[in-house]
């Protein structure tokens, strides 16, 4: 619930008339017309959109009741007690970034209406939440048969200069390579626990993809094709998610090298989210839907 509520200005301005009338009888009286707007409509629609260490909110417009602005609160926890981060001035106004969050932890979100009395609506009713992951941009990987040194991908070293392995370091998750002309990204297996990559498609951004899907994971034993401007997923041994899009691919005599990438990867083990729902996190060994392990 959130901290503060307000009694419906309606019930106040009827209590009000009646001991009028009470007191002045009902004949032969003419009354100015009494407005009352009370308090807005909920706020629908709401969702939020992952970044890093950022979450925006984003509602829609309340429209009517006088409405001056809106206000959003946050939780810990889904049915938790909701505070109030910031009042958002404005009727058509539907956003709001939060900054004050840490990469890998899940935060709630609520929005209300309120007017120029301070009358506010209850709380929206969705549930929604999010958890902010790290992201880069500008990394360059090779393809094994021109730098095999700097042909893998472990996302767990995400936090250092650079997460670059040689292609047969042990905890390499894919590796990029090349067969026919054609550059691949090709998941690894570590310990018995596939690395998987999906190909979500083109996308005008990295953040067009907001969740990491349950099936479809690659089954080509050279790995999935990599293509200027689609987004991937990959699936890490150890139950991480992470996202690239290719915004580059390099040549070298005339065959393509090495892929240029913007990046996201999600600290919280399990989590999806990147995400904007959650799914169910897989347990045992990683047997995906049509995929031998």
């Amino acid at each position: 619930m959130k901290l503060t509520t307000h009694a419906p200005r309606f019930a106040l301005a009827s209590a009000v008339a009646l001991a009028a009338l009470s007191l002045t009888g009902c004949y032969d009286t003419v009354h100015d017309p009494v407005y009352v707007y009370g308090a807005p409509a909920v706020p629908t629609g709401v969702y939020t959109i992952t970044g890093d260490e950022e979450v925006e909110v984003r509602w829609n417009p309340v429209r009517g009741n006088d409405v001056t602005g809106y206000g959003v609160y946050r939780s810990s926890t889904a049915n938790g007690t909701y505070y109030r981060l910031a009042s958002v001035m404005g009727e058509e106004s539907s956003s709001y970034i939060d900054r004050d969050v840490a990469n890998g932890v899940t935060y709630f979100y609520a929005v209300d209406a309120f007017n120029r009395d301070n009358d506010e609506s209850e709380l929206s009713y969705e549930t929604a939440f999010d958890t902010p992951r790290p992201a880069g941009t500008g990394v360059t990987v090779w393809a094994r048969q021109d730098s095999g040194n700097q042909s893998g991908l472990d996302w767990s070293e995400w936090g250092r200069s650079t997460f670059v392995r040689p292609f047969d370091h042990s905890q390499t998750d894919v590796v990029i390579q090349r067969a026919n002309g054609v550059l691949f990204a090709f998941g690894t297996a570590i310990g018995g626990y596939w690395n998987d990559v999906q190909d979500l498609g083109w996308t005008d951004t990295l953040d067009d993809v907001s969740w990491a899907p349950d099936r479809g994971w690659s089954v080509n034993p050279d790995g999935v094709e990599l293509i200027v401007g689609h987004t991937y997923v990959v699936w890490t041994h150890d139950n991480y998610f992470a996202k690239f899009r290719v915004v580059e691919i390099l040549t070298t005599s005339g065959l393509p090298s090495a892929i240029v990438f913007d990046w996201a990867y999600q600290i919280d083990q399990g989590n999806p989210e990147l995400v904007a729902l959650p799914v169910v996190a897989r347990e045992g060994l990683a047997v995906d839907s049509g995929r031998d392990s």
